[in-house]
C-alpha cells in the first residue's frame, strides 16, 4: 500500500509545480487564478511549518533546560524572551487587529531590542571577516584568503571617517563594489537560480522523491 502511494504522490507533485510553472509563460486568467490558489496554499502550509519550527526549538531547549546540559542558561533566555515576545505580539493583535503585529507593544521591541542588537552583530562582521582571512592563511590557501582579505580591508577602511578622504574612499569603495562584488553577487544569484530550476526540474521529473 504504500509503494503504491508514492507514484500518486509524484505524479500530484509534478502536476502543482508544472501548473505554477505554467503560469509564468501563459497569460491566462484562468491559470493565473489556480496559481494564485497554489501559492496561498503554500503560503498556509508555510506558516504551519513555522509554527512547527517555533516549537520545535522550544521542546529542544527545554530539554536542555531540564537535562541542564551545557549552555542551558541560554536555552533559559531564548525560552523566556520568545514567550515573551509571542505573548505581546498576540495581545497586541488581540487587542488591536486592524494594526497586525506592528502596533504599539510589538513596535518598542524591534527598536529598543532588535536593531540594536542587529547593529551590534553588523559592527561585529568586519573583525569577524578579517580573522577568517586569517584562518584561511593559515590553512594554506593563499590566493583566496589573500583576495578575501583585501576585500574586507577595502571595506573596511573605506568606511572609516578618515579626515580628506572621504571622497577618495568613497571613490574606491564604489568602484570595488561595482567592479567585484555586484558581478559576484550577481553571479552568486545566477548560480541559485540555476540550482533552484534543476531542482524543480528533478522533482517535476520524479527524480527527486522528498515524499519518500
Amino acid at each position: 500500500m504504500r509503494g503504491s502511494r508514492f507514484p500518486i504522490l509524484v505524479i500530484l507533485t509534478s502536476f502543482v509545480l508544472l501548473l505554477t510553472l505554467v503560469a509564468y509563460f501563459v497569460r491566462n486568467d484562468a491559470l493565473l487564478g489556480i496559481q494564485w490558489i497554489l501559492v496561498k496554499w503554500a503560503t498556509l502550509i508555510a506558516a504551519f511549518a513555522v509554527i512547527l519550527g517555533f516549537l520545535n526549538v522550544i521542546a529542544v531547549h527545554v530539554g536542555k533546560l531540564g537535562s541542564r546540559a551545557e549552555g542551558w542558561p541560554y536555552s533559559a533566555v531564548l525560552i523566556i524572551s520568545a514567550i515573551a515576545v509571542l505573548a505581546i505580539g498576540l495581545g497586541g493583535l488581540v487587542s488591536r487587529p486592524e494594526e497586525g503585529l506592528w502596533g504599539p507593544l510589538m513596535n518598542p521591541i524591534f527598536v529598543w531590542i532588535i536593531v540594536p542588537l542587529q547593529a551590534a552583530s553588523a559592527a561585529l562582521l568586519p573583525f569577524i571577516l578579517t580573522y577568517a582571512a586569517f584562518r584561511m592563511l593559515r590553512m594554506n590557501r593563499r590566493l583566496a584568503a589573500g583576495v578575501f582579505l583585501i576585500s574586507a580591508l577595502v571595506v573596511v577602511i573605506s568606511q572609516l571617517p578618515i579626515l580628506g578622504m572621504q571622497d577618495v574612499l568613497r571613490d574606491v569603495r564604489e568602484v570595488w563594489f561595482s567592479w567585484l562584488a555586484i558581478p559576484g553577487l550577481r553571479a552568486v544569484m545566477i548560480g541559485v537560480a540555476l540550482g533552484i530550476a534543476m531542482a524543480t526540474l528533478r522533482l517535476v521529473m520524479g527524480i527527486e522523491r522528498p515524499q519518500s
